[in-house]
């Protein structure tokens, strides 16, 4: 214990994680958008 440890080994999960949430984030936005577009057209 207490050893160094490089950052990128806890940047780059958090980056990733990060990056992620960003496109689930989206990925949701767009799916809710268009169910409630294409119900609103019939």
């Amino acid at each position: 214990m207490g050893g160094h440890i490089p950052k990128a080994y806890i940047y780059l999960p958090m980056g990733f994680a990060l990056g992620v949430e960003l496109f689930q984030l989206r990925y949701g936005y767009n799916r809710k958008r268009r169910s409630t577009a294409g119900e609103a057209g019939a």
